[in-house]
């Protein structure tokens, strides 16, 4: 029987085989089967552990903001003598390659982890990103950038479902929904942080001249630094986070079912970011085609949108909306929210149309991410590391083919990809609101209750 084994943020020890779910209103409204699997708690780590944790999550989008910037100055010095023009599809094929096995490797280690324990696929996770990253700094041939990336994207996908299963593992469930809004605000603050980090090395070794072309004093400190960092969070967590402290057996007939249904969030995953993918790679150039707009005002864009969705995790963070109204029927409005974004910025006349067009999109998608998290997790009563393992990768493939599909659209036939775009957006919330019923429909067939519970 598959094993989970991970250490959660508990005041005490608890042992639980009751599995109802405060009320039949989560049943109607969440996707939730309506039996879970057992629970037995046999330890607690309590908030170090939650800030350890978070911090993994930060860690991971740390270091791939990092490499954003450099991208186009390590291509060009792998490249070699390659003609400049050569360069555009390694920068596009690098920066996919990432996202591409975190999806692959996102599951599977996600089921490692429900048979061995969490602790040490994290562990195993982090210092591998750790290595990868810093070596990135000192590739030196096309073959070996591209395999640094793919194991930074294996490694990232150690990492990040045992983070969530973790947090999925809290039983208070409006603790858990906080926590989720947590880890999702620690990935925005690792993501912020990269590409600050960055070019303020950029901005200092240019004004010594020698940020023009690569340089090993350009690339380097950046990527050691981040590198380092992972490794002192592995060396906290190896310390202050116990062996393996949460252990949960499911059913042979409850694990069909909650695989069954949890499609729903499956696909609500791979679309929200989908969109969220779409949307950034065809700002810039819907910007640059409409507009004009410089780099500059294109940067506050993208800071406006980022601080945008911070402050809503912040919301999510320090009240209970989300335990109180993360449902079918709000992650569809949550959709809804985004279809209507990407329309208005497919019709705005001015950059102020185009500004309230992104925060709208933010603040629908900064939602969404921990509500389809937490939902996931209501429905397997915590959430086995190769269910999030499955939502993250899913998540993880939905950017990676928004950002392909929509600079590729948008070079094909220019803004009406924004249309597109928001009519997937529109699918996804009906697909969203019909799928809960049907999922409800299952749960009861399976379990020979109707539609009440």
């Amino acid at each position: 029987m598959p094993l989970y084994s991970v250490p959660v943020s508990l005041k005490v020890p608890i042992k639980r085989t009751d599995t109802a779910l405060e009320s039949r209103r989560w049943r109607r409204d969440k996707w939730i089967s309506p039996d879970a699997a057992p629970v037995e708690v046999t330890a607690s780590s309590g908030r170090l552990g939650f800030v350890l944790l978070a911090a993994a999550n930060f860690s991971v989008a740390l270091g791939y903001g990092i490499v954003l910037p450099f991208i186009p100055l390590i291509v060009e010095h792998v490249s070699g003598s390659k003609p400049q023009a050569e360069h555009a599809p390694h920068i596009g094929a690098i920066l996919g390659i990432y996202p591409f096995f975190l999806f692959l490797a996102a599951p599977l280690w996600g089921r490692i982890a429900d048979r061995i324990g969490g602790r040490r696929i994290l562990l195993t996770g982090l210092a591998t990103y750790a290595l990868a990253l810093a070596a990135f700094a000192f590739a030196d041939t096309l073959s070996s950038a591209y395999f640094l990336r793919a194991t930074a994207g294996i490694a990232a996908g150690a990492v990040l479902p045992v983070v969530a299963a973790a947090v999925g593992s809290e039983i208070n469930l409006r603790l858990r929904a906080k926590l989720f809004a947590g880890l999702s605000m620690a990935t925005l603050f690792g993501l912020l942080a990269g590409p600050a980090l960055s070019g303020s090395t950029y901005a200092v070794m240019q004004s010594y001249g020698g940020a023009n072309t690569w340089t090993l004093a350009t690339v380097a400190p950046p990527f050691i630094g981040v590198a380092a960092f992972v490794l002192l969070l592995l060396a906290g967590i190896w310390r202050w986070l116990p062996s393996p402290v949460l252990r949960v057996r499911m059913k042979g007939k409850q694990g069909h079912v909650i695989w069954r249904t949890a499609m729903p969030f499956l696909s609500a995953s791979f679309f929200a970011l989908l969109g969220l993918g779409a949307f950034e790679a065809v700002l810039p150039l819907a910007g640059n085609a409409q507009f004009q707009i410089n780099t500059e005002v294109l940067s506050l864009l993208f800071a406006g949108c980022m601080f945008v969705m911070l402050a809503v995790e912040l919301a999510l963070f320090f009240t209970s909306t989300l335990h109180r109204y993360a449902t079918n029927r709000s992650v569809a409005l949550g959709f809804l929210g985004m279809a209507v974004g990407v329309t208005l910025l497919s019709a705005s006349s001015s950059i102020w149309d185009t500004a309230a067009a992104v925060g709208m999109i933010a603040a629908s998608s900064a939602f969404l991410q921990p509500a389809i998290m937490y939902m996931a997790t209501l429905n397997a009563n915590g959430g086995t590391g190769a269910l999030l393992g499955a939502l993250t990768g899913g998540g993880s493939l939905g950017q990676a083919a928004g950002s392909f599909f929509g600079g590729t659209l948008f070079g094909l036939i220019g803004f009406r990809s924004l249309w597109l775009v928001a009519v997937l957006l529109l699918l996804a919330a009906i697909y969203v609101r019909v799928a809960s019923f049907e999922s409800r429909k299952l749960c009861g067939t399976a379990y020979g209750l109707d539609e009440d519970g």
